[in-house]
């Protein structure tokens, strides 16, 4: 459910005959996103619809105050040695007891996923996610030879944010859906630490490259920040 906006031309300049590398990459992005969102939206379907008898295990455990799993359990141990919020022997204690907990809680929660049928949408949904995230973050990477792939890359960002690309009438883009923070080891800042940015950051820098190579030569390198 397309309108001829941003979204819709970038679409449109992939079936031109304009060549840059950035249109393919808008292309695998729109696809690898309309399918993340049809796996979450038929795995939310299937949640709906299940024997509510057998509900759902929960996976996290509580260590102090604290809710957490996975790899949250091992900084949380960092951060209570740190802190020497009790004797270290007391605080590894607890910590092989909240790992056992949580290893016996996953155990449960594959055996219910597997018995329920939800796995298989899970990991449908967990795939297609993982190559919209990479889709997304090759916008960042691929750079636009073109004027036109420049203002397509902007164009489908901007269109994507403000919800044109859709699977229903509820079920829509938004400015929210794009990767966290991302880095890049060669960017760094004042201090020389790798720079941690928001998605937006990395576009606007991808765009600034691509028209810094393509601007008339006098014009490159110019800045306004002055000493």
């Amino acid at each position: 459910m397309l309108t001829a906006t941003g979204t819709a031309r970038a679409k449109a300049l992939t079936q031109s005959t304009i060549q840059d590398p950035i249109l393919e990459a808008i292309e695998r992005h729109r696809l690898a996103w309309l399918e993340s969102a049809r796996a979450q939206f038929a795995a939310d379907q299937a949640d709906e619809n299940r024997d509510s008898s057998d509900p759902e295990p929960i996976r996290l455990v509580t260590w102090r105050q604290y809710q957490i799993g996975g790899q949250e359990i091992e900084s949380t141990r960092e951060r209570l040695l740190k802190r020497k919020a009790a004797a270290p022997r007391v605080i590894e204690k607890e910590y092989r007891a909240a790992k056992a907990e949580y290893e016996n809680r996953v155990a449960l929660y594959e055996a219910w996923e597997e018995r329920t049928g939800m796995g298989a949408f899970h990991r449908k949904r967990e795939m297609a996610y993982e190559a919209e995230v990479e889709a997304a973050v090759a916008l960042t990477n691929v750079t636009p030879t073109t004027l036109e792939g420049v203002t397509a890359l902007l164009g489908y960002v901007d269109s994507f944010n403000r919800g044109e690309l859709r699977i229903s009438e509820s079920w829509y883009s938004n400015s929210e859906l794009w990767p966290d923070d991302l880095m890049e080891d060669d960017a760094k800042n004042g201090r020389g630490n790798t720079l941690e940015m928001p998605f937006a950051w990395w576009i606007a820098r991808n765009a600034y490259n691509a028209l810094s190579a393509l601007l008339p030569a006098p014009t490159k390198g110019r800045t306004l920040l002055h000493a």
